[in-house]
């Protein structure tokens, strides 16, 4: 068994040196986090991919629907801006969505929906079930290799 550390336990005083390097490596992998720009009324945003529960494009505009419920709104197409999200765990379940794999609860055969962890219902397009089965099915057996990216 390995010995517990608390609190009670740092080496005390804490050296400023340390926690200035802490925080710099902390900013460093912020500011390194794959993101999303997009330009929302005129003003350019930059928003975490691990944010992202899926995006909708409607009418001429796209919703980009975040975790814990916030949703944006930008006039822009998904056509142009889905090539930001190659190499994310990201799927094109639609014309008009694309989901983040990370945050699917199941996928309903029956609705033709991705079920999300925060309830809401991703439609699947009839001609991308096969795609979404097997999409979901690869990302489900890599996460559980370690393979998919965090």
């Amino acid at each position: 068994s390995f010995p517990t550390r608390r609190s009670s336990d740092l080496e005390k005083p804490v050296k400023e040196k340390a926690v200035i390097e802490l925080l710099e490596m902390v900013t460093l992998k912020k500011e390194n986090t794959p993101r999303l720009i997009i330009k929302i009324n005129g003003n350019e945003f930059s928003i975490c991919f691990n944010q992202i529960l899926y995006v909708e494009q409607k009418a001429h505009s796209i919703l980009i629907f975040l975790t814990g419920g916030e949703e944006l709104k930008a006039v822009e197409k998904l056509e142009n801006i889905v090539n930001q999200f190659e190499g994310q765990n990201f799927f094109r379940c639609h014309k008009s969505y694309l989901v983040n794999l990370d945050y699917i609860n199941h996928l309903d055969d029956e609705l033709r929906v991705f079920s999300m962890n925060e309830g809401q219902n991703v439609q699947i397009s009839r001609g991308s079930m096969t795609k979404a089965r097997k999409a979901l099915g690869t990302y489900l057996f890599d996460k559980t290799r370690g393979m998919c990216k965090e």
